[in-house]
């Protein structure tokens, strides 16, 4: 979020020189947005939910993808050195976590109270609907693509716009830093 915000503020019209980012950890961002100690946070789109079952207020998102709508959110990686010995293992390790992604989707309150067994904190409730927002940025929406397929062009301009924001070294190609034998295929 941090690292990419110069480019969406650029690109969004924000004046980012007006921001002052405070430190914090992954777990308690949103409590220290409902305590009133910030005015927002960093959190994927999916996130409004919980945001809003925590905070007891209305949400306002602030979407990268409305201004760089090619960037991939979230993605699986592993070692250089992991990938080259033991392809086999990654396509299976990524196949079971994708089967239990597509299960999670299509099965949203029995994710959820999955989660809420594992982890006592969670929102039911919240959780659900995340699991169904998350729906539309995961599935390939009627392209007919499995989920987690990679697609070399949108990476390109994924790469584009993090070396635009400085994140990546000039020059980088798709094929440097995904092998596309391990992905699911479009």
């Amino acid at each position: 979020m941090r690292n990419l915000f110069p480019t969406y503020a650029r690109l969004a019209g924000v004046d980012a020189g007006k921001v002052t980012w405070v430190n914090g950890e992954a777990q308690t961002l949103m409590g220290t947005l409902a305590g009133g100690s910030v005015d927002g946070i960093g959190q994927f789109v999916v996130g409004k939910p919980t945001i809003e079952a925590v905070t007891k207020k209305k949400a306002v998102l602030l979407p990268y993808s409305d201004v760089m709508p090619d960037l991939y959110g979230n993605v699986l990686i592993t070692s250089k050195k992991i990938a080259e010995q033991e392809p086999e293992m990654v396509k299976r390790f990524t196949t079971a976590l994708l089967k239990g992604l597509e299960y999670s989707l299509a099965n949203s309150k029995e994710a959820a109270e999955i989660l809420k067994r594992n982890v006592d904190a969670t929102n039911p409730a919240a959780a659900a609907a995340e699991l169904e927002l998350m729906a539309a940025y995961v599935t390939p929406g009627g392209s007919g693509t499995a989920i987690g397929t990679l697609d070399s062009g949108r990476v390109a301009k994924s790469i584009a716009i993090l070396q635009d924001a400085g994140a990546l070294s000039q020059g980088m190609t798709p094929d440097q830093i995904i092998d596309f034998d391990l992905v699911p295929k479009a």
